[in-house]
């Protein structure tokens, strides 16, 4: 038999003493889980953009398709490069309608932020190479 040492171990026994910590244990877990459950109906609700403040889309269209034009006025880009960035600008300028009919969420706006991106470091990519076929 081992020997325990302190008042409590010996008063109680070692079994019970373990059975005590271990519920303490579980009670602390199953504290800390509750914590972390969501609940529907309760709590902030998730972030959605106010219609009108996410409408930068708009603005990121017509910035593209002025970086085409002039790149296009410019020569620096050829006519089917330039149809392909106007295409690729309303789409995206449509896919932030669809999106925003019933209120950007952050997801949908840092989508259409990058696609923006994208379309605009393409464009200027573009404009450095210079046209790939004169017309």
């Amino acid at each position: 038999m081992i020997k325990r040492r302190g008042r409590f171990l010996a008063s109680v026994g070692w079994e019970m003493a373990m059975r005590v910590v271990m519920l303490m244990l579980g009670l602390a877990t199953a504290v800390s889980a509750d914590a972390q459950i969501v609940v529907p109906g309760r709590g902030p609700a998730p972030t959605a953009m106010a219609a009108g403040a996410g409408e930068t889309y708009r603005r990121d269209e017509r910035d593209a398709l002025d970086r085409v034009r002039d790149a296009r006025r410019a020569g620096q880009i050829s006519r089917a490069e330039a149809r392909g960035y106007r295409r690729e600008a309303r789409a995206n300028g449509g896919l932030g309608d669809r999106l925003a009919s019933d209120g950007l969420s952050m997801g949908d706006r840092r989508e259409l932020d990058a696609r923006a991106a994208v379309l605009r470091d393409r464009i200027n990519a573009s404009r450095l190479a210079g046209p790939r076929r004169r017309d």
